[in-house]
């Protein structure tokens, strides 16, 4: 929450800074409409974002509103204002170097010898296109934001099936061509809908997988989507079981009230936890070893070790690692872990090209896709995630994964 509150003040003072910037000079230009225009959709933006964020309306309070409206006070918060107020504050810098420049020109050669403007129609030509030029700096962010907003809206709940074949060393001949569905970052809340869940149900289940992962973010914020969320997890059907762990958005509300009202439904949730897996359709069992989800996470992620050297682990059976922080595949290397799977990233979100974009600039080393450790024998494969927190991606398409894994000796 406290960061969350951090957030909220941020914003709220880059919204009065733009609005204050705005109103100067549209003043100036004796735009009063687009100024009542601007007052208006700040006003809104500050009251909607308040709703939102505030405890005594935290939880829940985003479905009461209209799924366009959190979608514009997420883009217009977290993309476009900060992008606007960087162009504004270079703008004001360069005009700043400019108005400088002249000023030091006038004095070396003299006022007297200035360019004087030419009056009439090339006059009025200027001052028709600086109030162009106004009115589309005062619209244009607002505009952008909305309809961001409208094309977030279009996205939900088309995903794709993108399927992996892994070639594992260790992994027992006889499972060879053993499936596993990867369904990560669901973020049932805002902007989710009936639609997506049935269709996330309808096509996992439709890949007809031995086993079902969850690597965590099945709610986005609120405790109150959890039930829908798990109706959802029930539905899923696979022979050898549907297993799930927390993610760093299941724990935002309450985390322990999470795990509770996840075990009162039955469903699998691995807390630093360690499973054996014995095959329905015959052969070796081998382990899900599913780590816990704690706020501050550092990069030494102790859970890995702890379900490393979990008393029920058997170091003769195949070990796959649920890590919902994909760097937690560092850790997993060092203990010989050769499977990881993760969610989290979502695919780096926004992605410019395949290297540029939110994955790396949020910090990730690890983003999207398979990530190979030939020294350790071990892999990592990042699900995109089938939701969003932030409601807009870009070349970070929404995901189920479908792995089949084989014994390297068959590859």
């Amino acid at each position: 929450m406290f960061f969350l509150l951090v957030c909220f003040s941020i914003f709220i003072c880059l919204d009065i800074w733009w609005l204050c910037r705005m109103n100067a000079l549209l003043r100036r230009h004796g735009m009063k409409r687009l100024q009542w225009f601007v007052r208006g959709f700040i006003v809104l933006a500050i009251l909607c974002l308040t709703w939102m964020i505030i405890p005594i309306n935290y939880t829940g309070s985003q479905k009461v509103l209209p799924s366009f409206v959190p979608a514009l006070v997420y883009i217009w918060h977290i993309m476009v204002l900060p992008i606007t107020a960087l162009l504004l504050a270079t703008g004001l810098s360069l005009q700043a170097v400019v108005r400088g420049c002249r000023w030091v020109k006038a004095w070396w050669l003299g006022r007297d010898k200035e360019e004087s403007r030419a009056p009439g129609e090339g006059f009025s030509r200027r001052q028709f296109l600086l109030s162009a030029g106004v009115t589309s700096v005062a619209l244009l962010p607002p505009t952008a934001a909305a309809g961001l907003a409208g094309v977030s809206l279009g996205q939900i709940g088309h995903f794709a099936i993108q399927p992996y074949s892994l070639a594992l060393v260790k992994w027992p001949r006889e499972l060879d061509g053993y499936t596993i569905a990867v369904v990560a970052d669901v973020h049932v809340g805002p902007f989710s809908n009936d639609h997506m869940l049935s269709e996330i149900i309808r096509q996992t289940n439709g890949l007809k997988p031995d086993l079902i992962v969850m690597p965590g973010d099945l709610i986005n914020l609120s405790l109150d989507e959890l039930p829908s969320a798990l109706d959802m997890v029930q539905q899923l059907h696979a022979p050898d079981g549907v297993y799930m762990i927390q993610g760093n958005h299941d724990i935002v509300e309450d985390g322990r009230k999470f795990s509770a009202m996840c075990f009162h439904r039955g469903v699998k949730l691995l807390l630093d936890d360690v499973v054996t897996i014995h095959p329905a359709a015959g052969g070796p069992a081998f382990q899900l070893l599913g780590i816990r989800y704690v706020k501050d996470q550092t990069d030494d992620f102790p859970s890995v070790a702890k379900v490393a050297n979990h008393p029920n682990r058997d170091r003769k059976l195949f070990p796959i690692l649920l890590a919902h922080h994909p760097h937690a595949w560092d850790q997993a290397r060092k203990h010989q872990l050769p499977l990881t799977l993760a969610g989290h990233t979502h695919g780096g979100q926004i992605m410019f090209t395949k290297n540029f974009g939110g994955g790396p600039l949020r910090g990730f080393r690890y983003w999207t896709g398979i990530h190979d450790d030939p020294v350790n024998q071990s892999k990592l494969v990042i699900s995109n995630g089938v939701g969003n927190w932030f409601p807009l991606r870009y070349n970070a398409p929404e995901q189920i994964l479908h792995l089949t894994l084989r014994s390297q000796a068959l590859a």
